[in-house]
């Protein structure tokens, strides 16, 4: 059965979760196309409340000699809005067109191409859980980076501005978040790295499991120790077992 034919099962699937339905079932891409469109639309009355507001923060605060204030705001806003971005860039378009590919290709992998017939709602979460780990692995890693970004120097700006001469704890902050950054970076590279290594030998081991089945397949092709030579299914070919009748025959006269 293939997966662009949607079933009873498949659309009880769909109506569960329209990540599982068929990638031919246009209810459900319509459906996450407007859960898309909504995540878009959101972010940018988002961004535009911020640019706005920090505008007539800038002007107000700029007039009153206080700029810096205005600055604060913007950056440690500016984190949130960041977040928000990263968030909503990972989640629509191309993104998410490609994770839901690699998903329904898991779902093959694990099920068979008519997983959509066999795998129940509680099976599809699991591999789906496994084909987000690193996506989501990677999208918060980069929310991270843009926070840590936008908030040292938000840290710089009230150091220099309110405490210039005690210690430079900005510098305490960023050093001890940048190291926590960076593992937190090279945690997601070497995870990377090693579902990238898992896949690949997993293909490895598919193509050697193939080869070793097809091999078994072959030899009943082939002939036997005696002589004698099979078909397909091991069997003895008509050609060969008419032969062996005729010997039994004339051993008999």
């Amino acid at each position: 059965m293939s997966e662009n034919r949607p079933s009873r099962h498949s659309t009880t699937l769909a109506q569960y979760d329209d990540e599982f339905a068929p990638l031919s079932d246009n209810a459900a891409l319509r459906r996450r196309v407007e859960r898309q469109l909504n995540k878009r639309r959101e972010f940018m009355i988002s961004l535009g409340a911020y640019i706005v507001i920090n505008a007539g923060l800038l002007v107000a605060f700029g007039a009153a000699g206080m700029l810096w204030i205005a600055g604060v705001v913007a950056l440690g806003w500016g984190a949130g809005v960041a977040a928000h971005g990263i968030d909503t860039w990972y989640q629509t378009g191309r993104r998410a067109a490609g994770r839901l590919a690699g998903m329904h290709q898991a779902f093959r992998d694990a099920y068979g191409p008519d997983w959509y017939e066999t795998a129940t709602p509680k099976q599809l979460q699991a591999v789906r859980r496994r084909v987000d780990e690193p996506i989501n692995k990677r999208k918060e890693f980069a929310m991270h980076a843009a926070v840590f970004a936008l908030i040292i120097p938000m840290l710089w700006l009230l150091y220099f501005t309110l405490t210039p001469d005690i210690i430079m704890w900005p510098l305490i902050a960023m050093a001890g978040w940048g190291f926590g950054l960076l593992g937190h970076g090279v945690s997601v590279f070497a995870s990377n790295r090693q579902e990238d290594a898992v896949a690949r030998e997993m293909e490895r081991q598919r193509a050697l499991i193939d080869a070793a089945q097809w091999d078994g397949e072959k030899a009943k092709n082939d002939f036997r120790e005696d002589g004698a030579r099979l078909d397909e299914d091991g069997e003895l070919t008509d050609s060969m077992a008419r032969e062996i009748e005729r010997e039994i025959n004339r051993s008999r006269r």
